[in-house]
């Protein structure tokens, strides 16, 4: 068995600092509602104006899958999935996201 220590910043590259992928322009996303004023693309924009939220309440599934022509290189996986619960305890509030970037 080989076994590996690591720190949980391996590269000492703080997430502020990380080079953020163009996830609007290089990838698909998926997501199980959408408020039309506030569509998930606000929430991918590396400027970060505007903000995704759910365009009916309950658990949220936002779901990020590779393009064809996505030119990084990822083990294994190739989906990207986040699930939102605004309200453990039920009730009607909606979800929402001002950022989702990946590094």
């Amino acid at each position: 068995m080989r076994e590996r220590i690591v720190g949980s910043i391996s590269n000492g590259v703080s997430a502020a600092e990380a080079p953020w992928l163009d996830v609007e322009r290089l990838a698909e996303i998926e997501v199980t509602s959408e408020d039309a004023l506030h569509p998930i693309e606000f929430a991918l924009r590396l400027e970060g104006r505007g903000s995704w939220r759910a365009g009916e309440p309950g658990a949220q599934t936002l779901r990020l899958r590779e393009m064809e022509d996505y030119t990084v290189q990822l083990e294994g996986d190739t989906t990207l999935e986040l699930q939102i619960t605004p309200n453990i305890s039920g009730g009607t509030t909606r979800a929402s996201l001002a950022r989702w970037t990946v590094a």
